[in-house]
């Protein structure tokens, strides 16, 4: 939204100079970026084509190494969940090898999470966990 022009007094006037260097600063740096982003668009065709992955896949799961390790975890949580509520993960769509490694993925991390037992509340733990 455009500032009113009473707005433009609470701020130093910029010079022609300043103004001039500004926009100069902000095309180079349109300029660098639309660079790394043909550079990363090469990394990403360099590996899809060199390991054969699938290229939404691999760009979804870049996007996702980004983020903060509660929005990734969130993100893919709720990835998941939706995919089974709408079916996507019916009809043996995965192989046996990769079934396996979710589950023991999930396993380990899930056991991991969970807090040691003492002996203390061992009855408690295997009343309440089992």
């Amino acid at each position: 939204m455009a500032r009113d022009m009473k707005d433009a007094g609470e701020h130093t006037p910029i010079t022609t100079e300043d103004l001039k260097r500004v926009i100069a600063e902000a095309v180079r740096q349109k300029q660098l970026a639309a660079e790394y982003n043909s550079n990363a668009a090469t990394v990403t065709r360099g590996a899809v084509d060199q390991y054969g992955l699938e290229k939404t896949a691999f760009t979804f799961a870049r996007r996702l190494s980004e983020l903060e390790d509660g929005k990734r975890d969130g993100i893919v949580v709720a990835l998941l969940d939706y995919c089974e509520k709408l079916g996507f993960l019916d009809g043996g769509l995965f192989p046996e090898e990769m079934i396996d490694r979710l589950k023991a993925t999930i396993e380990r991390n899930h056991n991991a999470a969970r807090p040691k037992r003492s002996k203390a509340d061992k009855a408690v733990d295997d009343a309440l966990l089992n």
